[in-house]
Formats: structure tokens, sequence, C-alpha cells
């Protein structure tokens, strides 16, 4: 058995080696500072401790429960006079009415607070026409019947064609009003009335009139018929004509008569051809021929009689009698 040596603490708290010196008494129940204690006595204090605080923890529980009861009965209890808002309604938001002072304060408002001073208290389908609509409205036409009363149009001024007149003498004769106008044939112009007062040259004005790019058609001027004798042609139903005949497309006629040459592409007559010399890149298509001198061309057809004096030259000759 090791050699234990018994300890103690000093006054100052550290532990240090029991001295022969030392007095040491153990009580069972000790009372003094210098006193040890057995287990069993540290037992019974430690337990006696544990009892008391839970008494104590009881106790405390108990106040706290009965304190916790006071304050829940206090605030069941509350009203909204305890917390200040006595004059407050339990009302939710959506129906919270106006305050009288807000209430107040809206009656008190009229239509200048809100910027509208100028506006009347007038329901849409009884709103007068504005000054500035019935101005315009007063500067349009009306309507009588879908249309505009002659009262109510301009002036308009209706041009009218004053005749044909032969001189100035009898240009200013004439009575009429401005756009009116008139021909004079000695200058071959109109004129139109540009003033207020027509017997004065000044209220006058001719127009100018551009020249025309023919003069004279075949030697002749105004109104213009030309016949086919006037440019030396025959005529569609046939005819006799002086001199040569030359055509650079086909001829179709009753009668055809030349006392010079007949040089044409085509011939188709229902009657004859008489001529000097007849020469055709086409074919002859007639009833007689009569030349004085040749005939050549590509066909000729020929229901009665062909004369010629001179040579007779074709592709081809179908009918009549052929003399040379």
């Amino acid at each position: 058995m090791a050699n234990v040596k018994a300890t103690v603490l000093n006054p100052a708290g550290y532990q240090e080696q029991l001295r022969a010196t030392d007095h040491l008494l153990i009580e069972a129940v000790p009372n003094h500072s210098l006193h040890a204690s057995n287990k069993q006595f540290v037992d019974g204090e430690i337990n006696t401790v544990d009892t008391r605080i839970t008494s104590e923890v009881s106790t405390l529980n108990s106040t706290i429960t009965t304190q916790i009861a006071g304050v829940n009965t206090t605030i069941s209890n509350l009203t909204k006079a305890d917390v200040g808002l006595a004059n407050v309604d339990n009302t939710s938001d959506v129906n919270k009415p106006i305050s009288t002072a807000v209430q107040n304060a809206f009656n008190a408002l009229t239509k200048s607070d809100v910027g509208l001073a100028n506006v009347d208290n007038t329901a849409d389908v009884d709103k007068p026409v504005s000054t500035a609509q019935q101005t315009a409205l007063n500067g349009k036409a009306d309507l009588v019947g879908g249309l505009v009363p002659t009262s109510q149009l301009p002036s308009l001024a209706v041009t009218e064609y004053l005749g044909t007149v032969a001189n100035q003498t009898a240009l200013l004769a004439l009575s009429g009003q401005k756009g009116d106008w008139a021909i004079r044939t000695d200058t071959g112009s109109t004129w139109v009335i540009v003033g207020t007062n027509p017997s004065v040259i000044g209220d006058w004005v001719e127009l100018a009139t551009p020249a025309d790019a023919v003069s004279s058609v075949n030697g002749y001027t105004g109104s213009v018929s030309l016949a086919h004798t006037d440019v030396g042609a025959l005529a569609t139903t046939g005819g006799s004509l002086t001199g040569n005949v030359t055509s650079s497309a086909d001829i179709s006629a009753v009668n055809l008569t030349g006392t010079g040459n007949l040089t044409i592409v085509g011939i188709t007559a229902s009657g004859t051809v008489s001529g000097a010399n007849l020469t055709t890149t086409g074919s002859v298509t007639t009833v007689g021929v009569t030349a004085s001198g040749n005939i050549g061309c590509v066909d000729l057809t020929a229901s009665g009689n062909v004369s010629v004096t001179g040579t007779l030259s074709a592709g081809t000759i179908d009918g009549g009698v052929y003399a040379t």
C-alpha cells in the first residue's frame, strides 16, 4: 500500500501537506471554519440544497404562472381606451369612412381649386357650341335639300362667245363682261375681254395663236378637200390618167388607162388595162390588156383579149386571145 500523505488547504487556498503540528478535527456536524466533514455530512447537505432548490423552483413557477395568468387577464381586458385609441373604430380598410375633417375639406372644394374655374356643370349632351366653333360654323354654307342655295354662292363669271366680227370697230361695239371672247376675221385671232369696259381696246387682249405647220395643201388654203384629180391619181372606181403611173403597192380598179407607162407591183382590174409599156413585178389580173409597147409581168391572167404591139413577157399566160 502506497504511503498516502494527508493534505489540507492553507488559508491562501493552496493545497499543502498536513504537518504533525497541524490540528485536524473531523466533526460529524462541523461548526467551525477549521472543521473537516465526512462524506455523509456532505451528502446530506447536498440533498438539503437540492430539496430547497426544488422547492424554490416550484414556488417560482407557481408565482410566474400566476403572474402570467394575471397578465393574460389584463391583456384580455384591454380596451382601445387603454392603448390611447378610444376614438378609433374597428373598421376594415376598405370600409373606413371619410373623416369629418376630410369630408369638410372636400365639401369646401370648388372648381377653381382643381383648375376648372371656367367649366360649367353641364351634361355632355347639353353642352353648348363654343364661341370658336360657332364662328367657324357661321362661315360655312348651308344646305337646302342637300344643295347650297344660290344666295350663298360667290359671284361667278360665266364666259360667253360673242361671235365673229370683221374688225376692231365691230369688236368694240360688242357688249360683254370679263372673260367673254370674240373672233376678228381681219386678224384671224381670238380677242378676250380682260377689263370692265369692252368699248375700250385696252380692255381687250389678243390671244397668241401659234403659226400653222401647214399653210396650204396642193395650192389650196382654208378648208381643203382633195379629189384624185387634184393630185393626178386614179379614182377607186377607175378612170383615165395622162402620163405615167408608178406605184410601189398594188392597184385595184375597174378600168386602168394611161397614155404613158404603167409600172406597178400588182394590178387587179375588173375592167381593162390600157397603156404604153406595162411592167409589174407581181401579177396582172384583168379582163383585157392593151399595150402599145411591151408587157412584162410574172403572171398574166385575162378573161378577155391581150393585145401588145411589142414583146409580151410573162411567167404564165392564162386565158383570152393573144395578139402581138
